[in-house]
């Protein structure tokens, strides 16, 4: 089924790749109807650092059911409060349309500790419960955040999909630079400056993987040469 869930994720960036299709919204949603007309699909945040689910989670997903527009979750896992197992219990307990949740985006960027080992448990920890759940789990970090909090010669979950934070703010993925495993990054997610909707939120754009090894089997934890 996970495999199966990959590849219509696969086939969906392909369609997109270099457009600006989602927003990453942290907000409450006033507009849900100004956002269909802006979007494809939406990612909401579900779960906060501080190892409680998303205040707006639940209204801001029946907004959107109820307008139509595609949604998915994106968790802030809380490394500090341990127990993964438990945090993604809780979102999912909290997710009042689980059909919809097939994806979870995990944020790794800020919050984590300063031993690699225990970091490394943690997310592995977390991601595999996910896919014994029958849920797809998404990486989104960068290159440095990554390699701080993982480590640089770290490259188990390289077969997870991956989408990489940007501070370019182009609808483009050349700025892409391998890490950990990944030569190739599903999408994009950059600031916008610019509010829509009454809300402030960054925006996804999605990479060309009419190549990638998460389609042709190609091994990961490579750099392809030129």
């Amino acid at each position: 089924m996970i495999f199966a869930l990959l590849i219509l994720l696969i086939a969906f960036q392909v369609a997109y790749s270099n457009k600006v299709y989602g927003g990453v919204i942290s907000e409450k949603i006033i507009d849900a109807e100004c956002i269909r007309h802006l979007y494809t699909s939406v990612v909401v945040r579900s779960y906060l650092s501080s190892g409680m689910v998303d205040p707006d989670y639940v209204g801001n997903t029946k907004h959107l059911h109820d307008h139509l527009v595609e949604w998915w979750p994106y968790m802030n896992p809380c490394f500090k409060c341990g127990n993964p197992e438990a945090q993604f219990k809780k979102l999912i307990a909290a997710t009042t349309i689980p059909h919809k949740v097939i994806l979870i985006y995990i944020m790794v960027d800020q919050g984590w500790g300063s031993d690699v080992e225990k970091n490394r448990e943690f997310l592995t920890t977390l991601t595999s419960m996910m896919q014994e759940s029958k849920y797809l789990p998404l990486i989104v970090t960068n290159k440095y955040n990554y390699e701080k909090i993982m480590g640089e010669d770290w490259s188990d979950l390289c077969s997870l999909p991956l989408y990489y934070q940007s501070l370019n703010g182009k609808d483009n993925c050349d700025d892409f630079v391998p890490f950990c495993g990944w030569y190739q990054a599903i999408g994009k997610i950059y600031k916008n400056n610019f509010p829509a909707c009454t809300i402030k939120f960054d925006v996804a754009v999605g990479c060309d993987v009419s190549e990638s090894p998460f389609l042709t089997g190609e091994p990961q934890g490579t750099t392809r040469a030129d």
